[in-house]
């Protein structure tokens, strides 16, 4: 594959933020003015020099507690969601190593960015390069 920009969090593709951390997955909050996500799609989420890469397992409307404090900030006119995302590998951003699993986890607040075909297929290739060189 020929050089592809790896920046895994343009502005542009800004989704959400981490609300919650477990050991398997994060809960993201995505506000509507930002179009949200559906399930399936794979993000990416800042770590300090990591990007974690996740899976969107289950979204739903944001409760109505959290929607009364949004009206409050003068977002009446928009709702949110709530996504669960599975967390997949981790990616060195500065070495460009992708290790499957996570070694570090997102803080609460972390940014979470829609992840780029591009980037999913760097990321897949690179891990297929890396079992083959352990196999042999």
């Amino acid at each position: 594959m020929g050089e592809i920009s790896l920046n895994f969090f343009k502005k542009h593709y800004y989704i959400g933020i981490v609300l919650e951390v477990s050991p398997n997955m994060i809960k993201m909050h995505m506000p509507s003015s930002l179009g949200g996500a559906r399930v399936g799609e794979l993000i990416f989420i800042e770590c300090d020099n990591m990007a974690i890469l996740g899976k969107i397992i289950f979204v739903k409307l944001h409760e109505k507690g959290q929607l009364i404090m949004q009206q409050e900030l003068g977002e009446e006119n928009n709702y949110s969601t709530i996504a669960e995302v599975q967390l997949l590998a981790t990616v060195n951003v500065k070495t460009k190593k992708v290790e499957r699993g996570i070694k570090y986890y997102p803080r609460v607040g972390s940014k979470a960015y829609l992840a780029e075909p591009q980037l999913i297929t760097w990321v897949v290739e690179t891990s297929l390069r890396l079992l083959r060189l352990q196999n042999h």
